[in-house]
């Protein structure tokens, strides 16, 4: 069983379809706030998951996930103290960093001293896109880059200043996805490094591919 590591939150939409009867205590008639489950993205090897709502009485989350051909499954149980309340807000976000391929119910459970509550939402999860195949030119003042690789609904370029940066930072996000951009913001000698990744919607929340590999493209001392 692999553990799940609470992050911030990143806010998108899902879609999806199956159903999960985990062996969950009775629920209590006492009424509880409204909380919603969801995924909100989906990496090359994991989901995100965010559940939001009022925690004010929690004392414990436990988060199950279910899949085709597998019995339901108890990934996390995160106690709930006031430090933890604090740092939750009203939504916490959970990486389950090990999906299985396939129709996948979540559903968490949320325990007060007097009652117990689940919410849950129903994906369908498998890798993302493959990136795709990248190249980059220099025509006049700005650098020409091209991709091609199976359509997707957007893409996300990442650049880094070879000379003045350490990291690669998001440069556009293209959406829906072309076949190429055009990056105006380059100086004169400059050397830059590309990447490109695809989001793909398909699934009904965004998910991420692994980022291109890497080009460099260095622009001429004197611009044409």
């Amino acid at each position: 069983m692999r553990r799940l590591t609470i992050i911030s939150t990143v806010v998108f939409t899902l879609t999806g379809c199956a159903a999960l009867k985990p062996p969950l205590p009775a629920q209590s008639q006492t009424p509880l706030p409204t909380r919603a489950l969801r995924a909100v993205e989906g990496r090359p090897s994991s989901v995100v998951l965010e559940l939001t709502g009022d925690f004010q009485d929690t004392q414990a989350i436990e988060l199950w996930r279910s899949s085709e051909g597998e019995d339901p499954v108890v990934l996390e149980v995160i106690p709930v103290d006031e430090t933890t309340r604090a740092s939750m807000g009203s939504q916490v976000a959970i990486i389950d960093r090990a999906p299985v391929v396939g129709n996948l119910t979540y559903v968490a459970v949320l325990k007060t001293k007097e009652a117990t509550a689940q919410v849950q939402t129903e994906i369908r999860w498998a890798p993302a896109t493959p990136a795709p195949t990248l190249t980059g030119t220099v025509e006049g003042a700005s650098v020409l880059l091209a991709w091609s690789g199976t359509p997707v609904q957007g893409c996300l370029v990442f650049r880094r200043d070879v000379l003045t940066e350490q990291r690669a930072s998001l440069l556009a996000k293209v959406i829906p996805c072309q076949e190429g951009f055009v990056d105006t913001r380059v100086t004169p000698s400059g050397v830059y490094v590309y990447r490109v990744a695809t989001i793909d919607h398909s699934a009904g929340y965004p998910r991420y591919s692994e980022p291109s590999a890497e080009i460099y493209v260095t622009v001429p001392e004197a611009l044409p």
